[in-house]
């Protein structure tokens, strides 16, 4: 499946509908995409909250974000 941003942003407009392991998958897919600096930004603002989520695969998911951008 290609990813495109089109794809992400309707998969972050969704987000919280999925479950702790639909979210790792879409944190995986945001990981693979190369941002500008207004899109990292963006990105790192609407993945903030997964950080201190009780699920740990989707906080190292997160923090995999954080650490490539």
């Amino acid at each position: 499946m290609a990813v495109n941003r089109a794809i992400i942003q309707h998969l972050f407009s969704r987000f919280r509908e999925f479950n702790d392991w639909g979210q790792c998958t879409v944190l995986q897919l945001v990981e693979r995409l190369d941002y500008s600096e207004d899109e990292m930004y963006d990105v790192l603002s609407k993945i903030d909250d997964r950080l201190q989520h009780v699920n740990s695969a989707v906080v190292f998911a997160a923090t995999r974000i954080f650490l490539r951008i």
